[in-house]
């Protein structure tokens, strides 16, 4: 079995690219570069949050995702002009990218 760190990075991994390639075709948005160096940072205060809550079962997985999509939304919205299709978007698609893969390798009960 992987190790906590191996995780995060594997998360980082996927979803940096992908909110890349997202903001990539959004015109409007001026603070790219600022919305990925947040969804980096993001990832290291949600990612040891979902773990340790996976580690206790304090809840089931969608609800433990909905809660980090959610906090992750709130936070990318606050720098994309109040654009919340967008944050909403793009925590979403990352989120479902890092946890499929999370599936795939079968540590998700």
């Amino acid at each position: 079995m992987l190790n906590y760190f191996a995780f995060l990075m594997l998360t980082v991994a996927i979803e940096l690219p992908v909110a890349w390639l997202l903001l990539k075709f959004d015109n409007v948005l001026q603070k790219k570069r600022n919305v990925l160096l947040v969804v980096l940072a993001l990832n290291l205060i949600t990612h040891p949050f979902a773990w340790g809550a996976y580690g206790l079962m304090l809840a089931n997985w969608i609800v433990i995702e909905f809660i980090v999509v959610l906090i992750e939304a709130l936070a990318v919205w606050s720098l994309t002009e109040r654009n919340l299709r967008l944050a909403v978007g793009l925590s979403l698609i990352t989120n479902c990218m890092s946890m499929a893969a999370g599936i795939a390798i079968g540590t998700l009960r």
